[in-house]
């Protein structure tokens, strides 16, 4: 009897070491399982706003009311103001040519537009259009939208910044 005094603290010893040491490894995993989940709510967050700044131009760049052409246009002697989100902006115009200036219908013209779009969450997109009006081929004239749209979800420059990028080609 003497010698099994301590027995039963050395036994509630031994027990609370293994809950604590399951409870720190369910600890670990409820953590990660946090920080995953965030990271995959602000990559949804940059993907959206990256989807949003796409749809904006891809709209304004279809023939609508009040333009009789794209809002890019390249065949236009000033720029266009359109507006997306509450915000306005001023895009189109006389396109630039490559690799040399315009000097005839058959040169290849392009046109850059970029716009940056805010949105309340604090995300943003950066959105580029080029527009190319290929004439090469007298009988089949081409004109080609690339809209590039980068979105973030923050705008300040920190290390913990999201971005996400959508590609699209539209032909007219």
């Amino acid at each position: 009897m003497k010698n099994s005094r301590g027995l039963t603290l050395l036994l509630s010893v031994l027990i609370i070491s293994i809950v604590l040491a399951v409870s720190l490894g369910v600890a670990n995993i409820i953590t990660t399982e946090i920080f995953l989940s965030n990271a995959g709510r602000q990559s949804q967050i940059a993907f959206y706003a990256a989807d949003a700044g796409v749809e904006c131009a891809a709209y304004w760049d279809t023939l609508h009311a009040g333009l009789s052409r794209s809002a890019f246009a390249t065949s236009t002697p000033s720029p266009n103001t359109i507006s997306c989100g509450g915000q306005n902006f001023s895009v189109g115009g006389w396109a630039s040519c490559t690799p040399a200036s315009c000097t005839t219908a058959n040169d290849k013209k392009q046109g850059l537009s970029s716009f940056t779009l805010t949105f309340s969450n604090g995300s943003c997109a950066k959105v580029s259009v080029t527009k190319r009006n290929d004439f090469s081929d007298p009988f089949s004239p081409t004109i080609e939208a690339f809209i590039h749209s980068d979105g973030q979800n923050t705008c300040a420059n920190t290390p913990r910044t999201f971005q996400r990028s959508i590609e699209t080609r539209v032909f007219e």
